[in-house]
């Protein structure tokens, strides 16, 4: 005699799965706590942090890593770096496409009077050994990390080794809207420096680690639109909200942000001046 078995207790059985394996995610993600003592990969040993001296900034471990062509480290180097605040002249929204369908890294660069630049990239911190999965980003696999350094490290990494199609775009903000967007960017820095947190593919990463502190973008967009969940496409966003500066349609712009490669190498100490130059009919 062969025993029928009934849908509605598979079912239950089935549901009954889905809560223990949804309880037990959620009893792991409690228990597991962030921390700074992990064997990190090479590049993300060491976290920022930050002297506020009044108008000054003085930043510890600031990053300047060179590479060679193969990708890998030739120089991996940290010092301090001082910057006053009042002479930031230019804030620049940067955009690493490394995939299709909007997958892309954004950061941030500031530009001050003296030719110099102050990149800051919010990262998932790995471990050794560990690659970066988005799925896993969402269950507390990564701490955060807010790497801070000049160009030639975070975005001719990203140009030049890896080609990466990279766009920069100078963003309209007045004095006090550039400055108050740095400083606020910094002060997380020194909050993660003092407290560990946990990165998230959706919630804290790359992109909303930057639109946080963007008074322009409505709040339940911040949260809701497919723009900041592909940050490919957050030029778009930005577009349509008048932060990027400059005449002309979104193509033009995006013809201009591109950063072409040839002719300069990662580590031209013009870089910074090269990659805001080559191919663009000008630069405002």
């Amino acid at each position: 005699m062969t025993l029928k078995r009934r849908p509605g207790r598979m079912l239950r059985g089935a549901l009954g799965l889905c809560l223990a394996v949804f309880l037990s995610v959620l009893v792991w993600m409690a228990w597991h706590t962030p921390r700074h003592d992990r064997n990190w990969a090479l590049g993300q040993e060491r976290l920022a942090r930050v002297d506020f001296e009044g108008g000054q900034v003085r930043i510890h471990d600031f990053r300047f890593f060179r590479y060679r062509p193969d990708g890998t480290v030739e120089k991996s180097a940290y010092a301090t770096r001082a910057f006053r605040i009042d002479d930031l002249a230019s804030v620049w929204l940067g955009i690493s496409h490394f995939g299709r369908f909007g997958m892309a890294h954004t950061f941030m660069s500031f530009g001050f009077k003296d030719g110099r630049y102050l990149a800051i990239s919010i990262e998932a911190r790995r471990e050794k050994g560990e690659g970066y999965n988005p799925l896993a980003g969402l269950f507390r696999a990564y701490e955060l990390i807010h790497v801070v350094g000049d160009e030639r490290d975070i975005v001719g990494a990203r140009s030049h080794i890896r080609h990466e199609r990279v766009y920069l775009y100078r963003l309209n903000l007045s004095p006090w809207q550039a400055e108050n967007l740095l400083v606020k960017m910094l002060t997380v820095v020194n909050e993660i420096y003092q407290s560990p947190r946990f990165y998230h593919t959706l919630m804290d990463n790359c992109i909303t680690g930057i639109v946080r502190y963007a008074e322009a973008i409505p709040f339940c967009q911040r949260w809701f639109d497919y723009r900041l969940l592909l940050p490919g496409f957050v030029d778009e966003l930005a577009y349509g909200l008048g932060i990027l500066a400059g005449e002309g349609t979104l193509s033009d712009l995006q013809a201009r942000a591109l950063i072409q490669t040839n002719g300069y190498r990662a580590d031209d100490p013009d870089f910074s001046i090269k990659a805001r130059q080559e191919g663009r009919p000008s630069n405002p």
